[in-house]
């Protein structure tokens, strides 16, 4: 018989693995001899997200690879990679390599597939989160929010510190899953950045049928040009364009190319055009913020912070949130810790999914910012501060940096680093509202059996509610809500005099709050006193039955 013997020193640990194709012993000789495997798709500007099937190809520098496509941690034992495979949905690729007993930690890619993705897509997508795909959770019922994917590329993930994650709500609305924040402490951290928000973005596709002769864009009255062949490429015209720029040798005014992508960068008050030629189209995105949030507010808590991008105590915060006055959206732009802001038309709805959004246009010395409610405009305001040059450290969902918690419940976050046009931001909402079916919300208050009156004597009242929905009841007249006891389909039984009241939601929407008070004589029946430990009187009549 072969004798295991685990050493345990002060410098050296032995950790077994249960469940592992190998026992570890030190510090981890098996799990770190292989390196990760490298999952790759096509090139995108927007990474992992994409409108149409994507290839996807595993390599690793030795060893056998393995896989999984439904989040969960591959082994030894899971598919083998051989050639490249096909993705057409939202999928959630996880691989290892192995050799020898010897196994890599995972390697892992949420990869979005969605032929209705195009108004998302737009040059400038910097955040990008839902909350049905590239979501990592952690123990708890409903489980805590550890990780949520950034979608965009950018790698700006937002991540939960310990005791104070949000929860994840797996069926919040139209069937989809939300994340939930308590308003007192639940938030998720951002990375450091959100830094540059004065970029221009030119985006360039051509052909076919493929363009000839001078592509053109204009930067202050001065015209950069390229001339194009039949061969050129979006990259080769990209490229071209910003050597161009350059060469205009403007004061401020500097242009980088990357596939088909020029991203200028100017002071705000640049003007920059573009002149098409035949097919190639020159998508000018201009420098600006674009922020979209689909959310639920469980109560309007004024200056409660939904999104908030910062330097902390030092400002030049970017914040979408609920207005001061605890009713409408407010988009809050600081240069410093001098604020400016925008508000919606209409207020806010409680407990009611609305897509928030905010646009802002930069100026000479001022920008203008709108925002909307469900694709609805606020007036704008034409003095919002231009938005500062600067490395942002304190990002947060949930909460702002000094506090001012949000209360309610999120399923998708979008921050663009550009203006989007009017139409950009009518497609985004559509889709958004679309998506979530914002448009048909409903649900039906819950409807008592009998309307509140005296009675003459103990009576059961019953209660009807809309199909699907979640019914939950208090009996001492408090405000239902979520956490309030269920409704199991039992009449519920009046004995003394009480105020019952009942509420019911669907697909996470709540339904007016219908009540109803019950009058008994309580000389005859006393409600029950706290107090009071007397055993209760019980009078049975048992039916007797005849022979």
């Amino acid at each position: 018989m072969k004798i295991l013997k685990l050493l345990f020193t002060k410098t050296r640990a032995a950790t077994l693995l249960i469940g592992a194709p190998s026992l570890v012993l030190g510090s981890c000789q098996n799990v770190c001899a292989q390196a990760q495997p490298t999952i790759s798709t096509p090139s995108s500007p927007y990474s992992n997200s994409y409108t149409s099937p994507q290839v996807v190809t595993l390599s690793a520098a030795s060893g056998t690879i393995y896989y999984t496509l439904d989040g969960t941690d591959p082994t030894n034992a899971s598919t083998a990679y051989s050639t490249p495979f096909t993705i057409s949905s939202p999928t959630h690729v996880k691989a290892i390599s192995y050799l020898a007993g010897n196994y890599s930690a995972p390697s892992s890619m949420f990869i979005d597939v969605d032929a209705s993705l195009a108004p998302i897509l737009q040059p400038g997508l910097l955040l990008r989160l839902r909350a049905d795909f590239g979501v990592t959770t952690g123990i708890g019922n409903p489980p805590i929010v550890s990780t949520w994917e950034d979608l965009s590329g950018n790698n700006n993930g937002a991540t939960g510190a310990s005791s104070n994650e949000p929860k994840w709500m797996s069926d919040s609305i139209n069937c989809r899953p939300t994340v939930a924040f308590n308003g007192s402490s639940e938030h998720l951290t951002l990375p450091s950045g959100f830094a540059d928000f004065t970029k221009t973005l030119i985006k360039i596709t051509n052909g076919p049928p493929y363009a000839l002769g001078t592509q053109r864009i204009t930067v202050n009255g001065n015209n950069a040009d390229y001339s194009a062949s039949i061969i050129d490429t979006n990259a080769t015209i990209a490229s071209g364009l910003s050597s161009a720029i350059n060469a205009l040798a403007l004061s401020g005014i500097s242009a980088t190319a990357s596939d088909n992508l020029i991203t200028v960068t100017a002071p705000a008050a640049t003007t920059i055009t573009a002149t098409p030629v035949k097919s190639i189209l020159i998508d000018v995105q201009n420098c600006g913020l674009s922020v979209f949030v689909v959310t639920s507010p469980s109560s309007l808590s004024a200056d409660a912070r939904i999104i908030d991008l910062s330097r902390g105590s030092n400002g030049d915060n970017l914040n979408l949130q609920i207005s001061s006055s605890g009713s409408k959206g407010q988009l809050s732009i600081y240069n410093g810790n001098s604020g400016s802001n925008a508000q919606s038309a209409s207020g806010l709805a409680q407990s009611k999914f609305q897509v928030l959004s905010g646009v802002q246009v930069p100026g000479t010395s001022n920008g203008t910012a709108t925002v909307y409610i469900d694709g609805t405009a606020g007036t704008p305001n034409a003095s919002m501060n231009n938005i500062p040059n600067t490395n942002r450290t304190d990002n947060l969902i949930g909460k702002g940096f000094a506090g001012n918690y949000f209360p309610g419940r999120i399923a998708e976050v979008l921050v663009y680093s550009n203006r989007l046009s009017a139409s950009e931001m009518s497609a985004v909402t559509a889709y958004l509202s679309q998506k979530y079916q914002l448009n048909s919300q409903a649900a039906l208050a819950p409807v008592f059996s009998m309307d509140g009156s005296a009675l003459s004597a103990p009576a059961q009242v019953q209660i009807k509610a809309q199909a699907g929905a979640k019914t939950f009841i208090t009996t001492d007249g408090s405000t239902p809500s979520s956490s309030s006891e269920p409704f199991n389909g039992d009449p519920i039984t009046i004995n003394y005099t009480q105020t019952i009241k009942a509420i019911s939601i669907l697909n996470g929407i709540e339904s007016p709050i219908s009540s109803a008070t019950f009058t008994l004589d309580s000389s005859q029946w006393p409600a029950p006193s706290p107090g009071d430990v007397t055993a209760p009187t019980i009078n049975l009549i048992v039916p007797i039955e005849s022979n």
